[in-house]
């Protein structure tokens, strides 16, 4: 994008754009932040030719909601060959090469095969000094010990995350607000002292069922006594403190954006499960001004091709299928993408081999998930070369302690800066009275999601001082 900027385009923002990126935290293609500018959507060619300009998909990814029937035993011994035969294929390489380690399924399915086709393989991982809940590298030193890998462990402060901050907001073409950059830039930092080549697990969660809404889309389908009291006690929840930075108010947290899903249809929950805000919510976000900018019509089509595969019943793998759309090329890909080739460090990812894409979006969905377990197909193949309590543990996600990060180092970014009172009034985007709230919810005991639309709240106006100010 900012070579596009560059060249010199009239900028103005896409305010249809403004409010998927409040919903979502990223900007989803074909749409970007600037008005006339459009991503091209992956599985895609653009052929230009005088004034002549032509769009063709060449890729589409077949799906089998009913699975081929197949056993299960046959069928993770062709993800497992398959699996086996796409790392082999990329360890290929003249340069230095590793292995992104975190510690859960993916990672450590991709290390165990790594280490058994290159010898002395570097494996790195990343945690934090201070905030223990959110710190996974003690099991990543498990799974290095285990198969003999010369192990890297970054361990970073909230100062650390403070340093690198204005450093990875430069880096960015357009507003992304996926916190988990901030990691994976360090990361990649890091590790590109040491290698040129990284392999990482990405894409096994949109592919095996690996996120905790997955399961949660799993067990909404049933008309049980439990569904019945979480859904009627929805108002309870709103009570209790909701946030993420603790284990019993993230499941307050929880169970009130579940309860709020029931509520809705399946296409409907699927997009209120995607997003980290509601339409309303963002609307009011938007400066009265400026609403009747964002064109609904557009967002409302946008949202229907996402889920137009999700039936009421919704299969899981027609939940995969709108994750493999919508948040992985969006996000997940996005985000390791810009923040590792900011070091010139590629990354590749072994589970998106479009062969084994294909065999594991054929397979039943109860292979990859039960009301009890995600990515069963995964830990079973795992389970083989490594102990059982490493296979079977339950996820945990690459978070980032946001929320104390913001009530200290940047609390005068937010407060005098960036989305000071004064400046939001001058800029004319955003409602000034709809900030304050949110502000104030940020230092409340009851934070909710309030650190993820503050942060893109920051990512956004760093991006426009630097574009448009």
């Amino acid at each position: 994008m900012r070579s596009i900027i560059g060249f010199g385009i009239e900028k103005s923002i896409d305010f249809t754009s403004l409010a998927l990126y409040l919903q979502l935290n990223y900007i989803p293609a074909p749409f970007t932040m600037l008005e006339g500018v459009r991503k091209l959507l992956p599985g895609h060619s653009i052929r230009i030719k005088g004034s002549e300009v032509v769009i063709n998909q060449y890729y589409h990814l077949p799906i089998n909601v009913q699975g081929i029937q197949t056993s299960i035993t046959q069928a993770k011994n062709e993800i497992k060959h398959l699996l086996e035969n796409s790392v082999k294929q990329r360890l290929v390489a003249d340069v230095p090469l590793g292995v992104f380690l975190s510690g859960g399924i993916d990672s450590s399915l991709i290390t165990s095969i790594a280490s058994r086709h290159k010898e002395d393989l570097n494996t790195f991982s990343i945690g934090y000094t201070s905030e223990s809940y959110f710190d996974e590298t003690k099991y990543a030193r498990q799974v290095a010990e285990h198969f003999g890998t010369r192990h890297h462990a970054f361990r970073l402060s909230r100062n650390d995350l403070f340093e690198h901050v204005h450093d990875i907001l430069e880096h960015m073409d357009e507003p992304f607000a996926d916190s988990s950059a901030i990691p994976v830039y360090i990361l990649s930092k890091l590790t590109r002292k040491h290698v040129t080549v990284a392999l990482s697990g990405d894409g096994a969660d949109e592919i095996f069922s690996g996120y905790n809404k997955h399961l949660a889309f799993l067990r909404s389908r049933k008309k049980s006594f439990k569904n019945q009291t979480i859904k009627n006690l929805s108002p309870l929840w709103k009570l209790f403190p909701r946030s993420r930075n603790n284990p019993v108010f993230n499941s307050f947290r929880q169970l009130d954006r579940y309860s709020r899903g029931l509520k809705k249809a399946g296409p409907a929950r699927y997009w209120m499960w995607a997003t980290l805000m509601e339409d309303h919510e963002a609307k009011k976000l938007i400066h009265p001004d400026k609403v009747y900018l964002v064109q609904y019509q557009h967002l409302f089509e946008f949202r229907r091709k996402m889920t137009s595969k999700i039936s009421d019943s919704f299969d899981m793998n027609e939940i995969l299928d709108a994750d493999i759309r919508l948040v992985l090329p969006n996000d997940m890909l996005y985000k390791v993408d810009l923040m590792s080739m900011a070091f010139g460090l590629e990354v590749r990812v072994p589970f998106l081999d479009h062969r084994l894409v294909e065999a594991a979006m054929s397979l039943p969905s109860e292979y990859k998930i039960s009301p009890h377990q995600q990515k069963i197909i995964l830990r079973e193949i795992l389970s083989e070369y490594i102990p059982g309590k490493l296979a079977w543990r339950s996820k945990h996600g690459f978070e980032v302690p946001l929320l104390a990060w913001f009530r200290k180092e940047l609390k005068s970014m937010i407060k005098e800066d960036l989305l000071a009172s004064a400046f939001i009034k001058e800029q004319g985007i955003f409602n000034p009275e709809t900030i304050h709230l949110l502000i104030k919810k940020l230092f409340s005991p009851d934070p909710g999601d309030t650190h993820a639309h503050i942060w893109a709240m920051i990512v956004f106006q760093s991006w426009w001082k630097k574009y448009f100010n």
